[in-house]
C-alpha cells in the first residue's frame, strides 16, 4: 500500500484510508485537474461492504472537491460498478468507454458539484 500511495502522491493525486478498528477498512484516491476533481481508484475490503465505507469515501471526496473549488467530479467506472455511482449520482456519458487492457470496459462517469451559497447581509 505505501508504493501505491507514493506513487500516487507524487502525481499531485490524495489517497485517504478509512480506518476502523485499527484495521484498513477501504481508500479512496482522488485527484484535480483543473475545475475537475476526479476519482482515480475506490476500493473496500471485503468483509466492510456493505456497512457504509464507500459511502463515506464518496462524501469525502466530494467535500474535499467542493473545498477545492472543482466543479464537477468524474471517474472510470467498470460496468458492474456503474449502480453503486449512479446511488450517488453520478451519471454515465454516452459513447464515452475506455478498455484499457483490450479485456474491460470501463465507462466515463460525471457528477456536478451543488454549493451552499447563502447570501449574507452586510450588517
Amino acid at each position: 500500500m505505501s508504493d501505491f500511495i507514493y506513487d500516487k502522491e507524487t502525481r499531485g493525486y490524495r489517497t485517504y484510508l478509512y480506518e476502523h478498528a485499527g484495521n484498513i477498512a477501504g481508500f479512496i484516491t482522488i485527484g484535480r485537474n483543473g475545475k475537475d476533481c476526479f476519482i482515480d481508484s475506490m476500493a473496500t475490503v471485503p468483509s466492510y461492504r456493505k456497512k457504509g465505507v464507500s459511502t463515506s469515501l464518496m462524501r469525502w471526496a466530494e467535500t474535499w472537491a467542493r473545498a477545492n473549488k472543482c466543479d464537477t467530479m468524474t471517474l472510470w467506472a467498470f460496468p458492474d460498478a456503474i449502480p453503486t455511482y449512479v446511488h450517488f449520482e453520478y451519471k454515465e456519458v454516452p459513447g464515452k468507454t475506455l478498455s484499457y487492457d483490450g479485456m474491460r470496459q470501463y465507462h466515463f462517469m460525471v457528477k456536478k458539484l451543488i454549493y451552499n451559497d447563502r447570501i449574507t447581509a452586510n450588517y
